[in-house]
């Protein structure tokens, strides 16, 4: 009996250092310059705890990317080149870091989020419904104006996309200058870009410089950029195999006051015969300015030539046959029962005065070519024959 109790506290009282604790990734934490570096940091415990730490960046729809992380005395810290890896901006991103132990175990530490905004600037911000306004330069007033002008702008909406209602929150963000919102784009080779909208993300980035003629900018610009939004509420993973002239045509025509260039540039293209083939936007807009410039406006005009002729509710089966992934020819043919070709033949002819002689020319001119290249070369060896046949003679 004596001989237990001794055994037992001797056990007791045997030294356990040999016993490390498990280690643990605490306090994760991340600071960011815009479009310059985003620093990640990370506590090890104990510092000699992991064998290898890897930091993983989640932006919101999108994979998770991952880093090797160099660990110092138990501090785990990245610097994240954002100029090299750039990040969508505005958009919300999931972070975390994980490690593996001597023996194979996986640590992970907590899962934190932040917002990837543009912290060059201090952004004023206000709320109404669905809608948050966020700006530079101005007073509560042209926040509310800001809100207004969205609410209108969904309003309106409804009637031209029915049957689907925008995310929330929609967060409008408002650039003084157009150059700031190219810059933080990162779309300096376009320098005509005044707004855009993550669709995804239900972010809409315009420019309104201040002026007289400031409201009528939000006006034409914010509408636009929620018929994006809502646009791909339609759509889903289609909206990015959606011909571009029709989510461009929808977007502009729900601009409160239409561009008044747009009528210019279609005389001016129509006239000299520049006017672009619609099956050439189907995919993208061209990069150069003036002729994206006229995409737009062609965009425009065709869509809303279709509302005129065949009504909402034939144009809005237009995306339904886009969201089931027909082609863009294909679904324009089965919804509206003509090609897309002879449907932009009448446009030209009824809305811009195009000679219709002229545009079948035109859009035939690919399939002529072709032609001539089968015909022409039998029927120069038939001509070179019958030529050799009657020397002969």
């Amino acid at each position: 009996m004596l001989l237990v109790s001794w055994l037992g506290g001797w056990l007791l009282s045997a030294p356990v250092g040999d016993v490390r604790p498990a280690p643990v990734i605490e306090n994760p934490s991340v600071s960011f310059q815009f479009g310059e570096q985003a620093v990640f940091e990370a506590e090890i415990r104990p510092a000699e705890g992991l064998d290898s730490v890897f930091l993983f960046i989640q932006p919101e729809g999108s994979a998770a990317r991952s880093e090797r992380v160099p660990v110092v005395k138990g501090a785990a810290r990245m610097e994240y080149d954002l100029r090299e890896h750039p990040l969508r901006p505005f958009v919300r991103i999931t972070y975390w870091f994980e490690g593996q132990s001597a023996d194979g175990a996986r640590v992970e530490s907590p899962r934190k989020v932040f917002d990837y905004v543009d912290n060059r600037f201090t952004w004023q911000s206000r709320s109404q419904g669905v809608f948050e306004a966020l700006w530079i330069e101005g007073d509560v007033d042209y926040g509310q104006t800001i809100l207004d002008v969205a609410a209108a702008g969904e309003e309106a909406l409804r009637t031209r996309i029915p049957g689907v209602s925008l995310p929330a929150p929609v967060r409008i963000f408002v650039y003084t200058e157009a150059s700031e919102l190219q810059n933080a784009l990162r779309l300096s080779q376009q320098s005509w870009v005044a707004g855009h909208a993550s669709a995804d993300l239900g972010v809409i980035l315009i420019s309104s410089p201040s002026g007289p003629q400031q409201r009528l900018e939000l006006e034409r610009q914010i509408p636009h950029e929620l018929a994006h939004i809502l646009e791909y509420a339609r759509l889903g993973d289609a909206y990015n195999r959606t011909p571009v002239w029709l989510l461009e045509g929808i977007a502009s025509v729900a601009e409160t006051y239409p561009n008044a260039e747009y009528a210019r540039v279609l005389e001016d293209a129509a006239r000299s015969g520049k006017l672009l083939p619609l099956r050439g936007l189907c995919s993208a807009f061209p990069r150069e300015a003036s002729r994206a410039f006229l995409a737009y406006a062609q965009s425009e005009s065709f869509t809303r030539y279709l509302y005129q002729k065949y009504g909402v509710t034939r144009v809005n089966g237009l995306l339904g046959a886009y969201r089931d992934g027909v082609g863009c020819e294909e679904g324009f043919l089965s919804t509206m029962g003509v090609t897309l070709q002879q449907a932009e033949a009448r446009w030209q002819e009824e809305s811009l005065g195009v000679n219709a002689g002229r545009v079948a020319l035109r859009n035939l001119s690919p399939y002529l070519l072709v032609l001539a290249f089968i015909l022409v070369p039998p029927a120069a060896v038939g001509l070179s024959a019958l030529r050799k046949s009657r020397k002969r003679a």
